[in-house]
This record gives C-alpha cells, structure tokens and sequence, in this order.
C-alpha cells in the first residue's frame, strides 16, 4: 500500500515565494490598490486650482507605504480617467476611452 505523505505547509516560505514572483513579474506589493488612492487622494487634494504633479503623488503613495514612480502614476491617472470615461460617458468602449485619454479629449 502506498502511504501518501503529508507535507506541512510552509506558509513563510510560499510567501517569499510569492513576493520574488512578484518581483519578476514587475508587481510590487499593494500596487492593486494604488490606482484607488491616486483617486481618492486627488479628489481630496485637488480641484481646478490645486493641481499636483505625478512626482507629488508618487511621494504620497510612499507615505502609504506603496511603492511608485511617476511614470506608474501616469499610467494610473490615465487608466483612472479612462474608467471614468466608461462610467459617465457615452456608450462606447474600453479601447475608444483609452484612446481618447491618450488623445487628451
């Protein structure tokens, strides 16, 4: 009879694991929310006379502890003002909002 062995679970080790995966993969850590607080913190932070740079608000995801560079908060604000596009516009697409974001409209 074949007996199976049990094995324990190391969850450290699957962890790290997880968090090199991460690190090949380009992924930080939170980085799935990070595009949430962008919105939420620009909403409090600015408005048509308060404005922020990308270099500003890649400081103030580091204070959340969530690692940025200005050229990923771009992308987010990018994607940010795409889904809004998709939200309260008209009826149109993912690749039509990404594409008038890109276009500056």
């Amino acid at each position: 009879m074949d007996k199976k062995v049990k094995k324990k679970i190391n969850f450290k080790d699957l962890a790290e694991a997880e968090d090199e995966k991460r690190k090949k993969a380009g992924l930080r850590k939170d980085q799935k929310i990070k595009a949430y607080l962008i919105l939420d913190w620009m909403q409090k932070k600015t408005d048509e006379n308060h404005v922020l740079d990308a270099t500003e608000i890649a400081v103030e995801m580091e204070r959340y502890g969530i690692s940025a560079e200005r050229r990923s908060v771009g992308r987010d604000i990018k994607a940010i003002n795409a889904a809004v596009l998709l939200a309260h516009g008209e009826a149109i697409d993912i690749d039509e909002a990404r594409e008038l974001v890109e276009d500056g409209q």
